[in-house]
């Protein structure tokens, strides 16, 4: 059950969320988005995305929740209240979503996590949804 490719594995995804925190910071200045990084580990770790009422707009990284349920420790969520086009893009670039609270979370896959260019095209669907979310409202 533990190995060194494990902690080897388990390095390299917090490496990933670590980088693509580091790409987004700079360009999200706006006060209305709160980026949030959580530290204990053994719930999540990872970035917050929420708007200025608080509302969790996106959520990137380990959450264990989703490692036990889908076997996959990386995820990405959006609001339960995203547009219906977020929605589809989200889909159709990870599969069927998962439902927990207010969250739609799709875990990623080993494909997804090492491939190359993995963090750019991470950050580029999150900066993405970012603008969407200030470009609509979010769906009541």
């Amino acid at each position: 059950m533990f190995s060194r490719e494990s902690a080897l594995a388990l390095r390299r995804v917090k490496g990933l969320v670590d980088e693509v925190a580091r790409t987004l910071w700079r360009p999200y200045a706006e006060p209305q988005f709160v980026r949030t990084r959580r530290y204990d580990f053994f719930d999540r770790y990872g970035i917050h995305v929420r708007d200025g009422h608080n509302r969790n707009l996106l959520w990137f990284g380990i959450w264990h929740p989703c490692w036990v349920e889908t076997g996959r420790p990386l995820c990405i969520g959006i609001s339960g209240k995203a547009p219906g086009h977020l929605v589809e893009r989200f889909r159709s670039e990870f599969g069927e979503e998962r439902v927990i609270g207010d969250l739609l979370y799709y875990g990623l896959s080993q494909d997804q996590i090492l491939s190359e260019g993995s963090r750019d095209r991470l950050v580029q669907l999150i900066k993405e949804t970012v603008e969407s979310f200030h470009e609509t409202a979010l769906v009541d």
